[in-house]
């Protein structure tokens, strides 16, 4: 049963260990944590530091509405605000896309679209946006040094969804920049253009979703329904998702592991942890197991009678876990007071399940 439940974690624990892509997928459906509750984490600090405007951002009916400013990333502007982004490791190959569903852009520079980049003057983003005319723009920095960029000209009228990605090859250093209208198909994507940038092709990455209105007085709000990241193959006709590793034991406890839940840190996507009935002791503790590394290395911590002053030979039973936005470890569960008292318990760590203290 242990060898099985480990195998059953795998799947996540997997892709971040090596870290092929923390696959990311954000629907806007609130409750994600981080920004907003949209699941970002982290935004792309502009050259104050800063540059995260929460009055600016919303959060409904299944969409993130981000309210435009006039910060950009060209050059030594770097006062781009609401970069709001995911950390990646980009020295894999990857895929980053997103989808608009109103396209609000009627005067010069106003844009909205997706980025890969390790800081303000090291990126690549595609976007929508108005250069004249209605156009999806793809451009590149290196230091700060404006690198490229491919305009291609689309009509907005009758657009309901828009689909913006960029997929990189880590060997080559290259980029594809592609863009999608009214659809879901694989083979309906159209390059915009292709660029090479190593600075991008970082551990220390990040991706993420942006809006401006540099070139104009009207700020302009625009509703993002989705955005994603995952591994790839390369290939600029669809890509292909990453492949699942070899099971890991996280306890490597004797006995039977059951009923275990893994739960990812938001403010922190390294620490991973999970929780388990365990069967030594007749399931009179609850195992913790832990990792800071990406799921690299392991460390177990239990819960029993010393976090929650209950027998320490009843049943502790139907545990959950779960991390607030702040990166708090939370674990429920139920456990026999006695014979005729049935307790819902919950503990909390904030050492990222180093230990436990009732909640």
């Amino acid at each position: 049963m242990a060898d099985r439940i480990a195998g059953r974690v795998c799947a996540h624990v997997e892709t971040l260990e090596d870290r092929r892509l923390l696959s990311v997928a954000l629907d806007f459906n609130g409750g994600a944590g981080g920004i907003v509750g949209s699941g970002f984490t982290s935004i792309l600090a502009n050259n104050s530091g800063g540059g995260l405007l929460t009055n600016r951002l919303s959060l409904g009916s299944g969409k993130l509405s981000i309210a435009s400013t006039g910060g950009d990333l060209y050059q030594n502007h770097n006062n781009q605000d609401n970069a709001l982004a995911v950390g990646v490791d980009s020295t894999k190959n990857f895929v980053a896309q997103t989808r608009l569903t109103s396209l609000p852009f009627s005067a010069n520079w106003q844009y909205a679209g997706v980025f890969i980049a390790t800081n303000q003057d090291n990126y690549v983003k595609v976007q929508a946006g108005y250069i004249g005319a209605p156009a999806i723009q793809f451009t590149s920095e290196i230091g700060g040094v404006f690198q490229s960029t491919s305009l291609a000209p689309v009509s907005f009228a009758g657009v309901n969804t828009l689909d913006l990605r960029l997929v990189g090859d880590a060997t080559t250093h290259a980029i594809t920049a592609q863009y999608r209208i009214n659809s879901d198909s694989d083979a309906n994507w159209v390059n915009v253009g292709n660029t090479t940038n190593g600075s991008i092709f970082s551990a220390a990455g990040k991706t993420g979703i942006l809006t401006t209105n540099v070139g104009s007085a009207a700020s302009v709000t625009v509703p993002f329904e989705s955005f994603n990241v995952s591994g790839a193959t390369g290939s600029t006709s669809g890509g292909s998702p990453f492949s699942v590793g070899p099971n890991i034991n996280t306890s490597t406890a004797a006995g039977n592991q059951v009923e275990m839940k893994i739960a990812i840190n938001p403010a922190n996507p390294n620490n991973i942890a999970t929780v388990a009935e365990s069967s030594p002791n007749a399931g009179a503790a609850l195992l913790v197991t832990r990792s800071n590394d990406g799921g690299k290395t392991w460390s177990n911590t239990p819960i029993n009678a010393a976090e929650d002053g209950c027998p320490s030979t009843t049943n502790r039973m139907d545990p959950s876990i779960a991390f607030d936005a702040f990166g708090n470890l939370y674990v429920a569960y139920l456990v026999a007071k006695s014979r005729t008292e049935i307790r819902v318990m919950v503990a909390k760590s904030t050492n990222n399940g180093a230990s436990f203290t009732p909640a």
